[in-house]
């Protein structure tokens, strides 16, 4: 039996990418952008390297590059060699964030609350949970 679940699926994650586009206009970040930000933002206490943001959002070292090139050319993100092998470098916020920091962390609280509106938290974590399953299916073939 065909399901077309890659053609909903697709489908989904391009009004996603519009709604984010959306967003964009408000804050000045684009898309991708502020997701990554708004992990760098989140774990803004912990040390957040170019290989955790590659493997958070399942991007390729050269697309993760190329969006932190953009994130630093910006002024949102520095990216501080280690002490230890100045080759890894740390990712920290940089100054021109503080201004939009706020905007973008709500935009993005609200778009996930807009996303499962109607849904019990048992739908969510199903949901989550049946995501993480195709996701894997994808991967081990």
């Amino acid at each position: 039996m065909h399901y077309q679940l890659g053609k909903e699926i697709t489908s989904l994650s391009n009004q996603i990418k519009r709604h984010m586009g959306m967003l964009a206009a408000k804050t000045g970040i684009g898309g991708s952008q502020g997701r990554i930000l708004h992990y760098i933002i989140a774990h803004q206490n912990e040390d957040v390297f170019q290989r955790q943001i590659e493997e958070e959002f399942n991007l390729r070292p050269a697309s993760a590059s190329g969006i932190l090139k953009l994130l630093e050319q910006n002024g949102y993100i520095i990216r501080v060699p280690m002490k230890s092998d100045a080759r890894i470098k740390k990712i920290v916020l940089g100054k021109s964030i503080a201004s939009r920091q706020e905007l973008l962390i709500q935009d993005i609280f609200d778009f996930e609350d807009q996303l499962v509106e109607g849904m019990s938290q048992n739908e969510i974590q199903t949901l989550l949970s049946l995501l993480e399953k195709v996701s894997h299916n994808i991967v081990k073939k």
